[in-house]
């Protein structure tokens, strides 16, 4: 009884001192693909203070090195790509995640645009990642070096790979401006299986696929129309879900308008941001049955694309080019809160615990159930995706700049009420004296 006392106190003053659960823990979490993992709903159970401080910048400079990649990070190390202006090049560069320092790059052929450069994945000891030269490339992620490469090309076809590759399974998934997508041994490079519709009609597959319950999901632009009459080719997009096995399409569904960024699935429900320079109809937010195809809701952006969708607690949200950030509720689409910050919004959110972060000429940090913007950190143009891993936000500006911030922590975070600490140990203490007493008389 008098050991059981002792016992029952010291419990009590574990559970008081025990850090607080249901939250991952950010020493440890990695970000290792566009949006974190392959459902690319870019959110991760962390707790971030709503400001934010540099820690360090590896620096870009406007007119030699230009980069709309998003960061991944992984074994210690932040991996992104940028075009070098002078010499065209597409660079893909590894850095040290705590210091910023350099720790090698791989020069790829023709960089293309610094509108479409590529975002690796990094699984399994290797770099995943995609150039405009029309070549795929694997790489070690420790030096760099190449390990494998696959031409992408179609004679008299643009093949680059903008989008980050799904690495499960042993098999590495992408597509490319060519109007296919491929399903590559991740190994040895070698092709398993390729898909494209065959009468035009798929157009290029833009942006990071997604991956669940065995299918391949991705969207596409500029792609033709099949009518009675004949192909019209007017720059339309598709949904596509394929077989992660053999490549068999399982279901395809016609856009008006084209999808020039990633999908991403949850809970059986596929999410698309579709819109180009709001020249067609059907720009906006869509959601379908990720099984079926079955359209189940459509938010209409009035003519300004929509980006990328960040998924997390039963809310959609993303940024539109009408300078808003929206949430909407994932289940019928209505709209919980939208905030204006103003102008072409290219970047796309990722949601830590309870806040939003997106950029557009800051970078912006929401609160995601109200939307009240929190803090603003001036960064100049962030044209894509940030990334959290290791209790650091990292995100690239226009110029190529890589930067990690981490949280303005103005006081102890209060997880540990004062009162309660005193509690017990007084409790702890009156117990023992008891033990003792008994013990002696």
């Amino acid at each position: 009884m008098k050991f059981g006392m002792v016992i029952v106190a010291v419990l009590l003053l574990g559970l008081v001192l025990s850090p607080a659960s249901g939250a991952e823990s950010s020493d440890n979490q990695e970000w290792p693909t566009f949006k974190r993992d392959w459902s690319r709903a870019g959110y991760v159970d962390v707790v971030l203070p709503d400001e934010l401080e540099l820690l360090w910048e590896f620096p870009g400079e406007w007119d030699i090195i230009r980069s709309q990649s998003s960061p991944v990070v992984a074994g210690g190390r932040v991996y992104f790509t940028a075009e070098n202006m002078q010499d065209n090049y597409l660079y893909i560069y590894a850095l040290d995640a705590e210091n910023g320092e350099l720790l090698w790059s791989y020069r790829t052929g023709w960089g293309g645009s610094p509108a479409e450069d590529p975002t690796p994945t990094v699984v399994g000891g290797k770099v995943y990642v995609g150039s405009w030269d029309n070549y795929f490339y694997c790489l070690d992620d420790e030096n760099g070096d190449l390990i494998w490469s696959f031409h992408t090309g179609r004679k008299g076809y643009m093949s680059g790979v903008d989008g980050a590759p799904v690495v499960v399974n042993n098999r590495v998934y992408f597509g490319c401006w060519s109007g296919y997508f491929y399903c590559l041994n991740a190994k040895t490079g070698d092709l398993i299986w390729s898909f494209s519709d065959g009468d035009g009609s798929m157009g290029h597959a833009y942006g990071a696929p997604a991956f669940a319950d065995g299918m391949i999901f991705f969207a596409t632009a500029a792609g033709a129309e099949v009518r009675e009459n004949g192909m019209i080719f007017d720059y339309t997009g598709w949904v596509y879900a394929l077989n992660a096995d053999d490549g068999a399409l399982i279901w395809k569904f016609y856009i008006g308008d084209e999808a020039q960024c990633s999908v991403a699935v949850v809970d059986n429900r596929l999410y698309v941001g579709f819109g180009f320079m709001g020249h067609l109809p059907g720009d906006g937010m869509w959601a379908f049955d990720a099984h079926t195809g079955e359209l189940l809701w459509y938010f209409d952006t009035e003519n300004k694309p929509a980006g990328a969708p960040a998924i997390a607690h039963g809310k959609v949200y993303f940024g539109c080019d009408d300078g808003y950030v929206y949430s909407l509720d994932a289940e019928n689409s209505s709209v919980v809160w939208r905030y204006q910050i103003g102008g072409l919004i290219f970047s796309s959110p990722i949601v830590v615990g309870k806040k939003i972060l997106i950029g557009n000429g800051n970078l912006n940090v929401f609160d995601a159930e109200t939307g009240e913007l929190l803090s603003v950190f001036g960064a100049g143009t962030v044209p894509n995706s940030p990334a959290f891993a290791y209790g650091k936000v990292y995100f690239i500006d226009y110029a190529g700049g890589m930067k990690a911030l981490v949280p303005i922590v103005r006081e102890p975070p209060a997880l540990i009420q004062p009162w309660l600490v005193v509690l017990a140990f007084t409790v702890v203490g009156i117990v023992i004296i008891f033990s003792l007493i008994k013990i002696r008389y």
